[in-house]
């Protein structure tokens, strides 16, 4: 869950999102991109001083937490109340009751003959605009409808021809919410009550209407009115009418007219339920008028306890999108607060080390640590100040973690080892032990130190393309995922390592039993692919007793004598098992078992090469550099590279081995199975492109020529 999420609009906004069609895929997080992954307990943890490792993708809400821990001011216990996420509350009422707008047509069906409504848009196209659209009716206008109605019900009679008229009246209210203007007309000679009531929806049809000034004329004179039961509020609500004239419209001096006439509301007491509201219209005029200003105010109140701290920061990161739209500068040089966190996210190299120079204080010292480039002068004295951070500081997991990558960019291998050992030893978020681990197997001096650091713990899971961080109890299939492999493990192992370490790692106590399952399945069908026949077999025991449900396939290639045979039968069962593939992925396992089909089309494989790693490595890298002798490494590369030459897409390279076998061997059993699974992997397989279209052609044809009567062949209708 984002954390924007968390925040209700400081202003009216119009937008228009475009998102891309699904389906979106999981990917595990191990360690946040943009701040907590929203479980309860992790936002508690953050909430209370577990920032664990802050990074510059951070979204504002959570950087201006870490800040006041750095800063030494940790967040009262008030304070983590208000900005903890709230828990969902399960509806229990009528669907027709879930909406503002359902409550306000479902409570005026109960008058008799009042005309049918399908249905309110609340939204408004903004003057001059055609795509942009502000919430004009808000769910106060609505649910204030219903409880009036009831009230006018209670002292009129449902069926009273009073009612009828006010709820005409109201319906001509909302039609202004999307269209009109349709502003309703005034009743005289009738009941004082009726006629008060009218007044108050002329003025709010007109307000909704965008007939700004009127509706301020309108609303003050029912002010003026003592024997109005809405006077109280009618200064209040003319003020709003100059706000919505100063925000649509654009008109500055309305909203300075609003101000004073909202700091008059304050001042009269006969209005007192109206006062907080006033105050808080105030802070969004001046926000308004002047939101440099206000943010150097709201970054003021930020970091005293003790204030409306929810409010605050709601407002203040608010304001700084505003800005960001605009295109307008925040005001960083008079606000510590916000020169912080602007720095932080751009990752601003000399101005963190400036400020750090001059104050010495952690925030900037957290925050030169994470933009300082490995040749910067100042790198030495940063990296000593980092090393006397306590373990239980706020700030000790990002100085380490930052620190350390900022020593393997200088070529400290052995300080920034040392340096994570340390780490690693001490008590920290998951998260955090995860980029440790990351950055201990980017110092892997072998091969034991390579396996013994690639696992991690999933901490949360990003939704492709939204870039959610969503806690793991969100997807509760991944939730018995309780340790996975990152692509700095997966990486290397497919495009580095050579077959006999995959055979070694397979056997490995150095990894959990889960992952040794893995690399025995994915090392044997590359064995196979590779024509390492003592291998595939050495990985096919291996694979049988770590995994029941390939132990069948893996005792009928065993039982093969004939190496074309067994080739053969590797070929067969991989056609039935498109989650067989020959390499390790990363992350979110495979959607369904081995011999299920995907979907999605996660079916079979397409080996290509992979983009470089991320913070830890140079360009071009693709896993730690010091692992492996040159002469393994080259061997491991040498056979990638002809994996990817001679069996690269998957879809094509078992549709032709299975083709040839049927055309040199027309009396196996198994063939017009293998033709079939052939002609359905071109249609289900992630490879499959136009070549894979000739391969269908001719497994169909094959199969329907020389086995007419197969059930294999009555399966098999069309080819693709």
């Amino acid at each position: 869950m984002r954390w924007w999420w968390r925040a209700v609009p400081l202003a009216l906004l119009a937008a228009v999102f475009t998102w891309p069609c699904g389906p979106f895929f999981p990917e595990f997080e191990y360690a946040p991109v943009h701040g907590p992954v929203q479980s309860a307990a992790d936002v508690d943890r953050f909430d209370r001083g577990e920032i664990g490792v802050i990074r510059p993708g951070f979204y504002r809400e959570p950087l201006v937490i870490a800040y006041r821990y750095l800063a030494g001011v940790p967040l009262t216990d008030a304070e983590r109340a208000a900005v903890a996420p709230r828990q969902p509350v399960r509806d229990t009422r009528p669907v027709d009751q879930w909406t503002a707008t359902g409550r306000w047509l479902t409570a005026r069906k109960q008058v008799p003959g009042t005309s049918p409504v399908a249905g309110i848009n609340p939204y408004k196209r903004l003057p001059g605009a055609q795509w942009e659209f502000f919430p004009n009716c808000l769910d106060t206008a609505f649910d204030t409808a219903v409880a009036t109605l009831q009230d006018r019900i209670a002292k009129w009679g449902v069926a009273s021809p009073n009612v009828a008229e006010w709820v005409r009246g109201q319906d001509q209210v909302f039609e202004n919410c999307s269209g009109g203007p349709s502003i309703p007309a005034a009743v005289s000679g009738s009941d004082p009550l009726l006629a008060a009531d009218r007044q108050y929806q002329i003025a709010a049809a007109e307000f909704y209407a965008g007939k700004y000034a009127d509706a301020e004329r309108d609303f003050d004179a029912i002010a003026g009115d003592a024997a109005s039961a809405w006077r109280d509020g009618g200064h209040y609500l003319a003020a709003r009418a100059l706000i919505r004239d100063g925000t649509v419209n654009g008109q500055p001096e309305s909203l300075k007219r609003a101000e004073a006439k909202l700091q008059a509301v304050i001042a009269d007491p006969a209005a007192a339920r109206w006062h907080d509201s006033a105050r808080g219209l105030i802070e969004f005029v001046r926000a308004t008028l002047d939101p440099e200003q206000r943010m150097i105010e709201l970054g003021n109140e930020l970091m005293r306890p003790g204030g409306d701290f929810r409010k605050a920061v709601t407002d203040y990161t608010h304001l700084w999108d505003l800005q960001e739209q605009k295109q307008r500068d925040v005001p960083a040089a008079a606000s510590e607060i916000t020169d912080w966190i602007g720095t932080f996210q751009r990752s601003n190299t000399p101005h963190a080390i400036e400020r750090w120079q001059k104050s010495k204080s952690m925030p900037w010292l957290v925050a030169a640590l994470t933009a300082a480039k490995a040749t910067d002068p100042a790198v030495p004295e940063l990296l000593a100040a980092a090393r006397q951070i306590a373990p239980d500081s706020p700030a000790y997991a990002t100085a380490a973690y930052y620190g350390i990558r900022l020593q393997i960019f200088r070529g400290e291998s052995d300080a920034a080892r040392e340096w994570a050992n340390r780490a690693l030893a001490t008590k920290q978020l998951d998260s955090t032990v995860n980029l440790l681990r990351a950055e201990r197997l980017r110092l892997a001096r072998d091969w034991d130190e390579f396996l013994r650091f690639g696992p991690r713990k999933p901490v949360g899971v990003a939704i492709e393309f939204l870039g959610s961080d969503d806690p793991l109890e969100g997807q509760p299939a991944l939730l018995k995922q309780t340790a996975a492999l990152d692509v700095d493990f997966t990486r290397p192992m497919n495009t580095m390592v050579p077959l006999r370490l995959w055979e070694a790692a397979a056997n490995s106590n150095a990894l959990p039993r889960e992952f040794q399952a893995q690399i025995a399945e994915a090392g044997w069908a590359r064995a196979v692919l590779l024509d390492d026949r003592t291998a595939a077999r050495a990985l096919a025991r291996r694979a049988a007793g770590l995994n029941p449900a390939l132990a069948p396939a893996m005792r009928d290639y065993l039982a093969q004598s004939d190496a074309r045979a067994a080739a053969f039968t590797a070929v067969f069962w991989m056609l039935r098992m498109p989650g067989l593939i020959p390499e390790l992925r990363a992350g979110v396992p495979r959607r369904e078992a081995p011999d299920k089909l995907d979907d999605f089309r996660d079916n079979w494989w397409l080996i290509g090469r992979p983009p470089a790693l991320g913070e830890l490595y140079e360009s071009g890298q693709n896993g730690p550099p010091d692992f492996l002798p040159p002469a393994d490494r080259a061997e491991g590369e040498k056979q990638s590279a002809r994996l990817e030459q001679t069996a690269g897409n998957g879809v094509n390279y078992l549709c032709a081995a299975a083709i040839a076998w049927a055309r040199a061997h027309p009396q196996d059993p198994r063939v017009p199975e293998a033709l079939h699974l052939a002609v359905r992997a071109t249609r289900y397989g992630l490879g499959a492109d136009k070549e894979s279209s000739g391969y269908s052609r001719e497994a169909f044809d094959l199969l329907h020529r020389r086995y007419p009567n197969s059930p294999w062949t009555k399966q098999t209708k069309y080819w693709y």
